[in-house]
C-alpha cells in the first residue's frame, strides 16, 4: 500500500527496544500532527475530531513493568492492572487535549 504519509514514526520494530507510551505521544504531536496537517491542508484541530485513535496495551506492559522488574513480588496481578488503568487513563486525557 502506498501511504502518502508516515504513520510508523512512534512505533520501534527492533526487539528488545520499548517505545514509552509518553514518547510515543510526544513523537505524535511533534512529527506527526504536522505532517498530517500538512497533507491534508488544514489544522489537526478541524480534522482531529473526525479520526478514531486505538491506544493498544498487551504483552510488554506486563512482561517489561510487572515480571521482569519483579512487581509480582510486591504486587498483585488486580492492583497492577489497576494501577495500569489509572496511568493509561491520564495518558487518554493528555491525547484528548493535543
Amino acid at each position: 500500500m502506498n501511504c502518502p504519509f508516515d504513520f510508523v514514526l512512534s512505533l520501534d520494530f527492533t526487539i528488545g527496544n520499548v517505545t514509552s507510551l509518553r514518547q510515543q505521544i510526544k513523537d505524535f504531536e511533534e512529527e506527526s500532527l504536522p505532517e498530517l496537517e500538512n497533507v491534508l491542508g488544514c489544522t489537526t484541530n478541524d480534522s482531529l475530531p473526525n479520526y478514531l485513535f486505538v491506544v493498544g496495551v498487551g504483552g510488554n506492559d506486563i512482561v517489561f513493568n510487572y515480571f521482569l522488574r519483579k512487581t509480582y513480588l510486591t504486587m498483585d496481578p488486580q492492583t497492577f492492572t489497576k494501577n495500569l488503568t489509572v496511568v493509561l487513563a491520564q495518558y487518554i486525557q493528555i491525547l484528548d487535549f493535543i
